[in-house]
């Protein structure tokens, strides 16, 4: 919503969306928790250890990342394995719980994030 204003009409806390109305829309995206809490976390992570180097320049100079990520996306592929290592450690065991109390929980969340990250290669053309 912007200003209570919800698909064109006013409507406080209450959806009142026009059948058809492609204004407002998520594609799902705000409707579960699990995939807005993903969205900030991959936010946060999604640069962590990044030298700054694109990823061009590190797969043709045989960077040690570009090898250890098999020359595909290697910043983001870096981020992700230095982002899920640090959430390994004791220390973040009990966030790790409330992020994704279960196996499924946990394998949904981190696909979820690796998508995320993945996507901001702006040169990988898939």
């Amino acid at each position: 919503t912007y200003g209570g204003v919800i698909g064109g009409r006013r409507g406080g806390n209450h959806d009142h969306r026009v059948p058809g109305d492609r204004t407002n829309v998520s594609y799902g995206i705000g409707e579960d928790p699990r995939v807005l809490f993903a969205m900030v976390f991959s936010s946060l992570i999604h640069d962590v250890g990044h030298t700054g180097v694109p990823n061009s320049v590190l797969v043709d100079e045989e960077d040690e990342l570009a090898i250890l990520h098999n020359d595909v996306s290697v910043a983001e592929a870096n981020s992700l394995q230095v982002a899920f290592s640090i959430l390994q450690k004791d220390e973040f065991a009990q966030l790790k719980r409330c992020i994704s109390p279960t196996p499924q929980e946990r394998k949904f969340f981190r696909k979820k994030v690796i998508c995320m990250v993945m996507v901001t290669d702006i040169s990988d053309q898939e």
